[in-house]
């Protein structure tokens, strides 16, 4: 969201680590040299963390003559993670610093360090292993639940591409407490069955195969959908199975008890090749030569194990196998097909097309090559590509059903993706089934340009009209769960140091998102991460289209902290969703929006609220209005330098305190004392209600205002954001007098209209009491302002209350304007409009007319 300028990074701390030997109590040269020598393990810590100050003077007063350094070999390959010692600054003095005021980070690390005291030892964890797994065995026993752990991302750890043979080898004892192991790979064995808690755990020995030289590994973002979940651990993780993890994150329990954590499984890798450079165990290479398949196509082969793992539905494991067996015979067509299979399962569809490209050379006329290099183009968007490969198909098996509905659905996508034409009813259809939407993405008339003082922008290239849609975008990192509008906006435009849960969980999905889809990480990194990540050169609206540039554009993926700040500053806050959507974060903010947004699953579609000029920006409301007051999106914004200078804001500015505190015991009042009594239909709390507003409206500046009339006159430009002012404050005032006043025609009337008007619409009103003809009518009025969520429903009962005062024409054009205020906030069809709004407004006769605004 391009016009929130950057918050400061919390770096604090951020390079102070210290090597495991440090902690130990200062010793004489001859013991240091012995303890290195030995290789001794973490559990030879035999001395406590302390603090700064009491650190210094235990080292005053023992005087060593060696400090202990980590391994020359790590410092070289690891200069970003290399520990920086404190200890030649606190032997110089034994006084504290005077400025000795510490981060709550070093407050919690400190603590924490004094608990853990050693590894625990090999046998100890061996039996809480077999404990937790009998316990899980015996909770899990006739369950048929997926296995499913916890999205995590540490925010720490950038993404690996590499392959572990590339990097060198690292030991439990060359470890740094919570320190990512950049460029290193640590070769363990499975000695324990899995365990599942909020992650799945495995217990690695290290080739050193000592007491201690033994940790646990966690890892998360793992999901089985098989229904014995056990058995498919054990068969992932088979003791006895040597695996590799690429830069291990050594983390440890407030317990004591060191962990290596996994937030993507893609950085543990399977080791199937005996001959592996980094292998130097002697039993280890033999049990892979045991273990190990011995041929491809033989009863307990390659693609039979890997066969036997997709059927499963363990589509990870069977990749691994058919890798394994392409390693053999690089040639094998059959298994190059099943890893084709298993990629599609996977939703790796970037990887797909390549193999596929690779497999028409010589699978020539195979329905299965078709319809899964088909699918994996459609995935992608590129809708052409796919429908020339199932065209191919039918010309070899004409009759094929699933090319020909395939090739229908390839021009459907064509026309979402070029007209813009949607069947929303079809989309939340498919939601409620099986919570997907098949859908194309969509780029209306814009383009990306600067715009002053706020930074990049999107305007339209031709006139818009109002309920237009003008983008349809999927989401790279959805988090499907309602969030307190605070507590996100804490989060994302609050205090940027602080990460809540939700960003948690949208930053875990959107790395993984980019792992299996990396054509994105071009598009992601267009977005706006801070001045400290500008974006280098120009950014166009065809970056975010599906073409064969922009899905093999090999872009590298951002750095961790970079996708941290992307979500902080890019992320939306919708009903019951929460992430980031990509195109739609060029969007600009105002108070004052002429365009929504609306979603069905996780696809987001913005739309135009009113009439757009050629050349006019997009603007939206990046908070919903009527819960945030002037000094609340002051709040909101503040922390990051950004400052809405639109009308509205401009006006609010100019209240005096105390007219806002005035209006404040107005509001109160009515909440505490009138809102009760009007939910219980007491007529007599009418007079108090109106007096109640009259009382509000008398706060405000602008004198013009102060004495508007629902049925007198129009809304002038400059009266526009004074009454989207007064909104928040008597909106709620409105609506119970119109609910007090439902039976009465003549009172509900000019009430719903003024709620029309305050939340800043206005059309010029048609009083005649002509009977219209029941043919459909096109309607042209002159209007000002811009539509709101609510009109929807507030049109409505202008329709249901002018028609029964005789309000023909009135009334046609207020079921006009609310079925395209319908349209525009929800994607109603004219059905769904009718559907939706029936069982409140009874009234039979609903013509099918249309509306076209002209503005003012």
């Amino acid at each position: 969201m391009e016009n929130i300028d950057e918050c400061q990074r919390n770096n604090t701390n951020k390079n102070k680590k210290k090597p495991i030997q440090s902690t130990k109590k200062p010793t004489t040269t001859t013991a240091t040299t012995t303890t290195l020598t030995k290789s001794q393990p973490l559990s030879s810590t035999k001395a406590q963390p302390v603090s700064s100050k009491t650190q210094s003077t235990t080292l005053t007063k023992t005087q060593p003559t060696t400090k202990v350094q980590p391994t020359t070999a790590f410092t070289k390959t690891q200069p970003k993670t290399t520990p920086t010692t404190t200890t030649t600054t606190t032997t110089t003095s034994t006084q504290p610093k005077a400025n000795n005021t510490k981060t709550l980070k070093e407050i919690i690390d400190e603590k924490s360090k004094d608990l853990f005291k050693s590894v625990v030892p090999r046998a100890t964890l061996l039996k809480n292993f077999k404990d937790q797994r009998q316990n899980m065995e015996t909770k899990s026993k006739g369950s048929k639940t997926p296995l499913m752990t916890k999205p995590k991302s540490s925010f720490a750890k950038e993404f690996c591409f590499k392959s572990g043979i590339d990097m060198k080898p690292i030991f439990i004892k060359d470890m740094y407490r919570n320190t990512i192991h950049y460029n290193r790979v640590f070769i363990g064995r499975v000695i324990a069955k899995p365990i599942k808690t909020n992650s799945v755990q495995i217990l690695l020995e290290d080739q050193n195969c000592g007491d201690t030289e033994v940790l646990m590994v966690s890892i998360s973002n793992i999901y089985l959908p098989g229904s014995d979940f056990c058995a498919e651990l054990d068969a992932i993780y088979p003791v006895g199975a040597v695996v590799a993890i690429k830069e291990p994150y050594l983390r440890h329990y407030l317990s004591g008890e060191y962990f290596i954590s996994i937030d993507d499984p893609q950085d543990l890798e399977l080791i199937i090749d005996p001959i592996h450079p980094h292998l130097t165990h002697p039993e280890w290479i033999q049990w892979l030569h045991d273990y190990m398949p011995k041929d491809i196509d033989g009863e307990d082969g390659w693609r039979v194990r890997g066969n036997r793992a997709y059927t499963t539905g363990d589509y990870d494991l069977a990749l691994k196998y058919y890798n394994g067996g392409l390693t053999s015979d690089p040639q094998h067509s059959t298994l190059a097909l099943n890893k084709l299979a298993a990629l599609v399962a996977l939703k790796r569809y970037h990887e797909c097309i390549p193999i596929g490209i690779n497999l028409l050379t010589t699978l020539q006329e195979n329905e299965k090559l078709c319809t899964r290099l088909g699918k994996s183009y459609y995935q992608v968007g590129l809708y052409e590509n796919s429908m020339d490969i199932y065209q191919y198909l039918l010309e070899f098996m004409p009759h094929n059903t699933e090319a020909t509905e395939a090739i229908e659905k390839c021009k459907e996508r064509m026309v979402e993706r070029d007209q813009g034409v949607y069947n929303f009813k079809k989309l939340r259809d498919q939601e409620k089934i099986n919570n997907e939407q098949d859908c194309s993405e969509y780029i209306g008339p814009l383009e990306i340009k600067r715009i002053p003082g706020k930074g990049r922008g999107l305007v339209v290239t031709k006139d818009i009209p109002a309920g237009t849609l003008l983008i349809a975008s999927k989401g790279v990192g959805i988090l499907d769960e309602k969030v307190d509008n605070i507590d996100f906006l804490k989060t994302y435009v609050g205090d940027g140091k602080v990460l809540t849960l939700a960003s948690l969980d949208i930053v875990s999905k959107v790395k993984n998102n980019i792992r299996t889809n990396p054509h994105l990480c071009h598009q992601l990194s267009k977005l706006y991460a801070g001045k400290e990540f500008p974006n280098k050169g120009k950014t166009s609206i065809d970056d975010f289209k599906s073409t064969i540039e922009t899905v093999f554009s090999n872009k590298p993926a951002p750095s961790v902290e970079q996708i941290k700040r992307i979500v902080q500053l890019n992320s939306f806050k919708l009903k019951t969703k929460c992430g980031v959507w990509l195109l739609p974060s060029l969007i600009n903010h105002s108070c004052l929006p002429n365009s929504t947004r609306f979603c069905i699953g996780e696809t987001l579609f913005i739309t135009a609220t009113r009439n757009l000029k050629q050349g006019e920006e997009v603007l939206m409301s990046y908070v919903p209005l009527l819960d945030f007051n002037f000094l609340k999106r002051i709040f909101a914004f503040s922390k990051y330098d950004f400052v809405c200078d639109c009308q509205l804001c401009q006006l609010e500015n100019l209240e005096s305190t105390d007219s806002v505190l005035e209006r404040d015991t107005y509001f109160q009042k009515f909440q505490k004392e009138l809102a009760p009594r009007a939910m219980a239909f007491d007529a007599k709390v009418f007079s108090l209600v109106e007096k109640n507003i009259q009382a509000i409206k008398m706060t405000f500046n602008n004198s013009n205002n102060k004495n508007m009339h629902p049925t007198r006159g129009s809304v002038t430009s400059e009266s526009l954001a004074h009454t989207r002012q007064m909104a928040i404050d008597i909106f709620q005032h409105l609506t119970s007098l119109g609910l007090l006043s439902q039976r009465y025609p003549e009172k509900a009337f000019p009430i719903y209209l003024e709620c029309v008007r305050i939340l800043g619409f206005d059309w010029e009103l048609d009083y005649t009491k002509e009977k219209l003809q029941d043919t459909p009518y096109h309607f042209k009025v002159k209007y000002r302002g811009s539509f709101d969520g609510l009109h929807t429903d507030l049109l409505m009962q202008v329709y249901i209350h002018s028609f029964l005062l005789g309000y023909q024409t009135l009334a046609r054009q207020a079921l006009a304007l609310s079925r395209l205020c319908g349209q525009a906030y929800h994607g109603y069809t004219v059905l769904e409009h009718e559907i939706n709004l029936k069982a409140s407004f009874p009234v039979s006769f609903r013509p099918k007319d249309t509306i076209e605004l002209i503005e003012q």
